[in-house]
């Protein structure tokens, strides 16, 4: 099953709250959180402009792996 922020992927629509893989510019690809309508990239501490950064992937999702203990 596909994730429905995949169909929104390089879009500027509306997109659920969370961690993506993201370009900005000419950098390599980094990951970015989207909340509030605005991108922030990892370190910075103002927001970019969504019309500066291009959303490569859908929405990162952890999924834990439940080992028990030995």
């Amino acid at each position: 099953m596909s994730d429905p922020d995949d169909s929104r992927i390089g879009t500027t629509e509306a997109r659920s709250e969370g961690f993506y893989w993201v370009v900005l510019g000419q950098s390599p690809p980094e990951v970015a959180c989207w909340a509030r309508g605005e991108w922030w990239l990892t370190g910075d501490t103002t927001p970019r402009s969504p019309a500066t950064v291009i959303p490569v992937s859908g929405r990162l999702v952890f999924k834990p792996r439940l080992v028990p203990v030995a």
